[in-house]
């Protein structure tokens, strides 16, 4: 399991959320919480991200851009 990035904290998850980039964000709760499963803030925060993705009807258009950034990321990695 990779550890979160330095960057990778629940202020910058929050800031994350704040700007509607609710995947990103909810990715980082998630690492956060894989490191400590007993922090009941990130969990309501999760939660809180999740119920909000799922109101939406699809990504948004920031989200997709972000979606779309990280596949070309991760096809690159791929192809090296």
């Amino acid at each position: 399991m990779k550890p979160p990035q330095p960057y990778e904290t629940a202020t910058m998850a929050r800031v994350y959320a704040q700007q509607g980039y609710l995947l990103q964000a909810a990715r980082i709760y998630r690492r956060l919480l894989r490191e400590a499963p007993q922090r009941e803030d990130l969990k309501a925060a999760l939660t809180d991200i999740e119920s909000r993705m799922a109101a939406q009807k699809g990504p948004s258009r920031r989200e997709l851009g972000a979606l779309l950034r990280e596949w070309a990321d991760l096809a690159a990695r791929k192809k090296n």
